[in-house]
């Protein structure tokens, strides 16, 4: 409890030097800070950061930048290769796609949010598409827990997927939230609480898929056998992709016969 509570105080005091001085050394700092931290802690930090300390929403979006840089330089050095028609490949492609996607829904809700005397239409407009385009996570989310969860369980793997579709219906709840106030149309609601919220969404996005990548996909790719991936992609095939049309299978529905006690089996 008090290394937790060592850490979280390292990374305020962090946070706070980073608003007067943010050098490559803080930035490098804030990286090892925020490795030893969950979405969950970050954000709770922030929080008290903005209700005790003179800083605001804006002062804390460089732990958000550093929190997306780590992340990628993780996917570059731990690269899963899968062929382009793999379920994995496909959920690697979408997560791609909603973290971009709320990364930009975070800069331009800043922008909005800085620029309201002077409001631009269109950025407005853009910034409803992009929350759109962030809705389109269900889609992610129902072929994981409809078809990829299912059968990690039936090798046992129970606690990863519980704790990833607990994550999911949080992801749900904050889209349902931020979607309520930009539905308003209400220049009013435009201010700092929104951007939190964007700010956490876009940490939970990159915390939770930084756990898929680390630990659930491994997990998924040594268990389940070859078979058994077309029949998970067939069944992909039933629900909306998002980002991008991924690869056709050659292989038929019909040509994969149904789960039986010896497993998937190929024709």
């Amino acid at each position: 409890m008090s290394e937790l509570f060592n850490k979280k105080e390292y990374l305020k005091d962090l946070i706070i030097k980073s608003k007067k001085d943010n050098t490559d050394q803080i930035k490098k700092e804030l990286k090892e800070a925020i490795k030893n931290l969950s979405a969950d802690e970050i954000a709770k930090v922030e929080q008290e950061l903005i209700d005790n300390e003179s800083i605001n929403v804006d002062d804390i979006q460089s732990v958000c930048d550093v929190h997306l840089e780590l992340f990628r330089d993780y996917i570059k050095q731990e690269e899963i290769n899968v062929p382009s028609w793999h379920p994995i490949d496909i959920l690697m492609k979408e997560h791609d796609f909603l973290l971009e996607k709320s990364d930009i829904l975070r800069k331009l809700t800043k922008e909005v949010i800085n620029k309201k005397d002077e409001l631009d239409f269109n950025k407005l407009k853009e910034l409803g598409k992009t929350l759109e385009d962030i809705t389109d996570a269900e889609n992610y989310f129902i072929k994981e827990e409809n078809v990829l969860f299912p059968y990690l369980e039936k090798y046992g793997i129970e606690q990863p997927p519980a704790i990833m579709w607990k994550e999911h219906d949080q992801l749900r709840e904050l889209i349902k939230e931020i979607k309520s106030i930009l539905d308003k149309r209400d220049m009013d609601s435009l201010n700092e609480g929104l951007l939190k919220k964007i700010v956490v969404l876009n940490e939970m996005f990159a915390n939770h898929i930084y756990k898929e990548h680390s630990v659930l996909f491994p997990t998924a790719l040594k268990l389940l056998e070859e078979q058994e991936w077309y029949e998970v992609r067939n069944q992909f095939d039933d629900f909306k992709y998002i980002a991008h049309k991924p690869e056709k299978l050659d292989i038929k529905k019909d040509e994969v016969t149904e789960v039986n006690s010896e497993g998937i089996k190929l024709p």
